[in-house]
């Protein structure tokens, strides 16, 4: 399969099987158990609406704290983000992930990012932005698609759009942060037939099935 960009490479895998039942993983907030992740509650709330385990993608993955629970269930899982992060190779087994690094938008393009917690974080001087190449989901031609996750601070919308005709060919289940009903990225995934299945509000994640 040829990508518009190729797969990241990591020196080594560190996971290990039982960290999954034991809810052990690497982060930003420490090296632990976390039974009570937001991630695994989100996780959680959409299973009653999954109707396929085929393939899943995991937008905005990070240390892969979402994706480790894709991983274990489906059969495989396309994770992107635009930083490349050390701790993403210790919480999933990457024999059935390919990571790719790169940000996702409307169009195939070059975008002045921060390298901060989002691609515009504010709290990074302008003068030590830099560019990123950007992609269209669609450009990957992911086949099977069973489960889009995304997680990206305010970058949701430009995504879909640029995810339109996977989205519209396989029907699969969209988890994506959103804080409010009224939104132009809700409305915008209601056009394609998709409606709100469940609402993980504490944690800011809605969960949208198509009607069939």
């Amino acid at each position: 399969m040829t990508y518009p960009v190729s797969p990241s490479k990591f020196e080594s895998n560190d996971y290990k099987e039982d960290w999954y039942d034991k809810d052990f993983f690497y982060s930003p907030d420490g090296t632990k158990e976390f039974p009570n992740h937001h991630c695994k509650q989100t996780w959680l709330a959409s299973l009653p609406f999954i109707t396929n385990y085929r393939n899943a993608i995991d937008i905005g993955c990070r240390d892969g704290e979402y994706t480790r629970y894709l991983h274990k269930n489906f059969k495989h899982v396309y994770a992107f983000d635009y930083r490349h992060r050390k701790l993403f190779s210790k919480n999933v087994n990457l024999e059935n992930v390919t990571h790719f690094k790169c940000g996702l938008g409307y169009d195939n393009r070059t975008l002045k990012v921060s390298g901060g917690g989002s691609m515009t974080s504010q709290k990074i001087p302008i003068e030590k932005w830099y560019e990123e190449k950007i992609f269209t989901l669609d450009s990957f031609n992911l086949q099977d698609v069973d489960y889009i996750k995304i997680d990206t601070d305010g970058f949701e919308l430009e995504i879909l759009i640029g995810a339109t005709s996977t989205i519209n060919k396989y029907e699969p289940l969209l988890v994506i942060e959103e804080e409010t009903e009224r939104t132009e990225t809700l409305e915008f995934c209601s056009n394609l037939g998709y409606i709100i299945a469940g609402w993980d509000k504490l944690h800011r994640n809605v969960i949208l099935w198509k009607i069939k």
